[in-house]
């Protein structure tokens, strides 16, 4: 008899036990789904910041701070137009005497929260054609 409540014993604490940890499982899962959702949430405020400055025609920041453990950082370099791919729309040409050129770059995006050990990373192209005309495109294949 006493070996039998023994035994249920032992079985209900291995089934309180595992319950316990599936519960700390789901809530460090959660945790993590949450760190992971801002850090999305600061890369598209990061970009929609840059696209409204690029659309400007103003410079963009480098570094973006959300919180004091949250960052994003834009890094815009300059590139040779033939590494785009294939433009949305063909490209307005210039008549007359003005030499006007497009200008192409590469801008990277990069959100990093330390605490979690959390970097994300985006790449886009960013063009300015020789009438002022503006595109913007992801960067296929990785930043």
């Amino acid at each position: 008899m006493i070996a039998l409540i023994l035994i249920l014993l032992n079985l209900t604490t291995a089934i309180l036990l595992d319950s316990i940890e599936e519960g700390l499982l789901n809530l460090r899962l959660s945790q993590t789904d949450i760190h992971l959702a801002r850090a999305w949430r600061a890369q598209d405020s990061a970009l929609a910041y840059a696209y409204a400055q690029f659309e400007q025609g103003v410079p963009i920041y480098e570094n973006l701070n959300f919180t004091s453990d949250l960052s994003a950082r834009a890094q815009q370099s300059p590139v040779d137009c033939e590494l785009l791919p294939e433009l949305p729309v063909t490209p307005t040409k210039v008549t007359g005497s003005a030499t006007a050129t497009a200008q192409c770059w590469l801008l990277k995006i990069e959100v990093q929260q330390l605490s979690q050990r959390l970097r994300l990373q985006k790449s886009y192209w960013l063009y300015r054609g020789p009438s002022n005309e503006r595109f913007w495109l992801p960067k296929e294949g990785g930043p």
